[in-house]
């Protein structure tokens, strides 16, 4: 018995391997719950002298019995369950969100980030570009060619008490949609077998799993990696905490009227102060920014135009202890993502007792809880 297995299966339930996940192999479908009756008919079951059972040796053993009380007909079902559940890790890189993406919502909502994940991470269209040895043009998020990147991030602005009722309603659907993939993949563990460790019953189980580890991976290693990590609003340095309560505290708005007579009159104060061609040519550093010695262009004090009554415009500064750091920080990532979305299509590959119905429930409610929470996260 390989040692990851014995750690799992102690890490989780604490209880035999075999019996981590109660398994009814056939419990949804009437045709394949008769064969497996007819295999444990007897006291000591066996099939062609070998003992059958879920455990290790005797379940290759009760995959062939199960298949030899089946038709034809029925086998070609089960086979294109298989086919069509292996395409739902690929359907889900599609619709889901990237790995940049996915921790660049860690920053403003953990909870939302980690329901989204749970589907799989989303794959980038060009991976490991971060590895080219000749010049490209910088990415959005990148400042210049040094170590540090600012991440323009925007934080829903509540002005009212139902918009953050309504933020909650939101949060808490999200979480009931992320526990129904979970569930519903508790059940597909329950009622099928692959063929490769045919005796683990969580393997399935592990993919939403492993996709939240690579979340932690991912936000943990950025932060070792980087030398420094600021969060400044409208050029004034906030702490991670005050981020993630902003969408919560409810601020009353102020009249346009009000902003534009406050935001002129400061500008008439500020062009008696000194000369006008001296205020449009030079931009004023953020307190937090002050003693870099990085050659960035930092942002303006008003930068965070457009969030009067609808968002926050957050910005992350984040420095890395070296610039070649970015590119294998970016690349480790995908790389681990495509990891977990190959581990997730072979699982599904080789997935039995898996019936074209029961597959294409499965796959689909699957997709539309993601496109949901991906909808709701993008409206709300």
């Amino acid at each position: 018995m390989p040692p990851y297995a014995l750690f799992l299966s102690a890490f989780f339930f604490r209880i035999p391997l075999v019996f981590a996940l109660h398994r009814s192999i056939g419990a949804l479908d009437p045709i394949i719950k008769t064969a497996v009756d007819g295999c444990f008919s007897g006291p000591n079951p066996t099939f062609n002298g070998h003992p059958i059972g879920y455990g290790v040796n005797r379940c290759p053993a009760l995959i062939s019995c199960i298949m030899s009380g089946l038709s034809p007909a029925d086998q070609a079902g089960l086979s294109a369950g298989t086919s069509i559940s292996s395409l739902l890790p690929t359907v889900l890189a599609l619709v889901g969100t990237g790995p940049f993406e996915l921790v660049q919502l860690f920053f403003t909502s953990p909870l939302r980030a980690g329901a989204t994940c749970l589907f799989g991470v989303g794959l980038p269209s060009g991976l490991f570009r971060q590895l080219r040895t000749y010049p490209i043009n910088a990415t959005p998020h990148s400042m210049d060619n040094s170590t540090m990147r600012r991440w323009t991030l925007f934080v829903p602005r509540s002005t009212s008490y139902i918009q953050v009722v309504r933020r909650i309603v939101v949060d808490v659907l999200i979480v009931v949609l992320a526990g129904v993939m979970l569930w519903r993949n508790w059940v597909v563990c329950s009622i099928t077998m692959v063929t490769f460790q045919c005796e683990y019953s969580w393997i399935l189980f592990c993919w939403p799993m492993a996709c939240i580890a690579w979340l932690i991976v991912a936000t943990l290693a950025l932060r070792l990696m980087a030398r420094d990590i600021r969060f400044t609003i409208s050029g004034q340095r906030t702490s991670w905490l005050a981020i993630l309560a902003m969408p919560y505290q409810y601020r009353r708005r102020v009249p346009r009227q009000i902003q534009e007579k406050t935001q002129t009159q400061t500008l008439d104060s500020s062009a008696e102060e000194r000369p006008s061609h001296e205020a449009t040519a030079r931009t004023r550093v953020p307190t937090s920014l002050a003693n870099s010695s990085t050659p960035l262009s930092a942002p303006e004090t008003g930068a965070f135009s457009g969030s009067d009554d609808v968002s926050w415009d957050v910005e992350v500064w984040i420095t890395m202890r070296h610039v070649a750091l970015w590119g294998w920080y970016e690349a480790g990532i995908e790389s681990i993502a495509v990891g977990i979305y190959l581990y997730a299509t072979f699982v599904l590959a080789s997935t039995l007792f898996l019936t074209g119905e029961q597959s294409i429930e499965y796959t689909t409610l699957m997709v539309l809880s993601l496109s949901a929470i991906r909808i709701l996260g993008s409206v709300l």
